[in-house]
C-alpha cells in the first residue's frame, strides 16, 4: 500500500488519516459540519481516533487524527443497531 498526501490528508489503502478542518477543507464544508460527521462516524464505529499532532508553533493543545475509510459505507440510524 502507497501512501498519498493531500493538503495534510494521508490516503492509504482503504483509508485516510486527517484532522476536521483538513476533512472540513477536503469536503468543502465548515468545521462545524466536518465535526458533526466525524461524531456520527465516531459513534457508530465507522471512524477511529487515530493520535495527535501536535502543533507547529509548540503552544496549545495539537489537531485530534481520525481514520475514517475512503470506501463507501451504509449504516443504520436506529439507536442501538
Amino acid at each position: 500500500m502507497t501512501a498519498t498526501k493531500s493538503s495534510g490528508i494521508v490516503v492509504s489503502g482503504n483509508e485516510m488519516t486527517g484532522s476536521a478542518q483538513e476533512l472540513a477543507d477536503r469536503m468543502g464544508v465548515s468545521y462545524g459540519h466536518a465535526q458533526g460527521v466525524l461524531k456520527l462516524l465516531l459513534a457508530r464505529n465507522i471512524a477511529k481516533i487515530a493520535g495527535q499532532r501536535a502543533n507547529p508553533n509548540g503552544r496549545g493543545a495539537g489537531a485530534v487524527l481520525y481514520t475514517i475509510p475512503t470506501t463507501p459505507v451504509t449504516f443504520t440510524l436506529t439507536k442501538g443497531e
